[in-house]
């Protein structure tokens, strides 16, 4: 018989220490609320910790609209479901850590023309705070509401990230940055519960909690509040203005007031307001910092075929003799692309495509790599996003397709490739 969700839980992990003293990250949406109460129907002793991540009268007017429904707005309101799970809550200021950790972050790399991924600097800041609370309150354990799971390793011992079992719910590329050494004491009870078993389980505890998509606004996705964030935040001399070119013909355009304001892909290009408009088909496809240009073109999007992923990790022991057979999800997108990974140094690897693949990717960004494409896939290690495009050196306008198939066939004809 299948177990019901309310069974669902790391029974491995339980068996390891006789403390079943749990801390449970509680945000006061309905994930991670199940996860609590689960773990509590599983015999755990649960406290709850509240982590207030933002100073919105600090951060300015700007800030809370930054900001995704992650975001603890209402300490009150997480103390109070804490009340009713009959759960000792604890909040946590974590106002500067959160600031240089994720939005000091954030504002460099888009002063630099280059991506950050804020939700998973922001989950390692969090494990390592709920792990730091754990220890001073004598629990073993610490627990989070989010759809993936924990993997052992049966002959190193040692613990792993998983795809949750649906994978169209799967988060652990959020997790992706967490150290291998939290894993070994991390609980994920909503690992193999589809969100419609939350939102009941949820729904039966009659606390009001709102039913939220799993696909919820993410922190920093308003490109136009965190352009105003720095407007009022970062001294003027490293908000310079620049030119709007025509990447085609290499004509200027118009003129923009920082390259802050504009992300790879986006259309309807403004300039300064005293500024020539900027044609609405045309989009971002190159960020100069050191010219303050913004370049801007007709495509549907840049082809790739390779991308070089830096400070990489993994909690295997990888053989790099071989090309490993794998797939690669990008911060932010769902689809994993499959591609050839081949070690070249100790902090960088190469991830070879087939086939055409057009996106707007930016350097900077996550990049978590998967075994399989599937529910259950093994998270083989991750990185930040160095360069990305094609090898062969050739003109964006008039791309040579003759050298591309050739590329394609050679990759499709390789034999010595290891899968995981």
């Amino acid at each position: 018989l299948a177990k019901s969700p309310e069974k669902r839980y790391n029974s491995a992990a339980m068996k390891l220490q006789k403390n079943k003293t749990v801390v449970v990250g509680i945000t006061g949406r309905i994930d991670s609320v199940v996860a609590a109460y689960l773990l509590k129907k599983q015999g755990f002793s649960c406290i709850g910790i509240c982590i207030q991540q933002l100073d919105v009268q600090k951060g300015g007017p700007h800030a809370d609209k930054m900001m995704g429904q992650c975001h603890v707005k209402q300490i009150a309101q997480v103390q109070r479901i804490c009340n009713e799970l009959e759960i000792p809550f604890y909040a946590v200021n974590a106002h500067e850590l959160f600031s240089a950790n994720v939005i000091d972050l954030v504002v460099a790399r888009r002063l630099s023309g280059e991506s950050f991924s804020p939700c998973v600097s922001c989950n390692k800041m969090k494990i390592e705070l709920l792990w730091d609370k754990a220890q001073k309150l004598g629990a073993s354990w610490i627990a989070t509401g989010h759809y993936a799971k924990i993997g052992l390793n049966q002959k190193t011992n040692e613990r792993y990230l998983v795809s949750a079992g649906a994978i169209e719910e799967d988060q652990s590329i959020l997790l992706s940055g967490i150290e291998p050494k939290y894993l070994e004491n991390l609980l994920l009870p909503l690992g193999d519960m589809r969100k419609t078993e939350v939102e009941k389980i949820a729904a039966s505890l009659n606390m009001g909690l709102t039913s939220t998509e799993i696909s919820l606004k993410q922190c920093f996705d308003d490109y136009n509040s965190v352009s105003k964030y720095i407007d009022t935040h970062v001294a003027k001399s490293l908000r310079q203005e620049g030119d709007v070119i025509n990447a085609e013909d290499g004509s200027i355009l118009s003129s923009h007031s920082g390259i802050y304001r504009y992300r790879l892909g986006q259309d309807k290009v403004m300039g300064k307001e005293d500024s020539l408009p900027v044609p609405p088909h045309l989009k971002v496809i190159s960020l100069n910092t050191l010219q303050r240009r913004v370049y801007v073109a007709n495509v549907p999007g840049l082809e790739f075929d390779f991308a070089f992923v830096n400070k990489f990790t993994s909690t295997f022991e990888i053989d790099w003799s071989k090309p490993i057979a794998a797939y690669a999800q990008i911060y932010g997108f769902k689809d994993r692309i499959p591609c050839l990974m081949s070690m070249k140094t100790n902090q960088s690897v190469l991830l070879e495509f087939s086939g055409k693949h057009y996106a707007f990717f930016t350097s900077g960004i996550s990049v978590a790599i998967y075994n399989k494409p599937i529910p259950g896939a093994k998270l083989l290690g991750a990185g930040i996003l160095g360069q990305i495009g094609i090898f062969q050196k050739v003109d964006r306008t008039n791309w040579s397709e003759e050298k591309m198939d050739d590329k394609r066939e050679k990759l499709k004809k390789l034999k010595e490739v290891s899968h995981f």
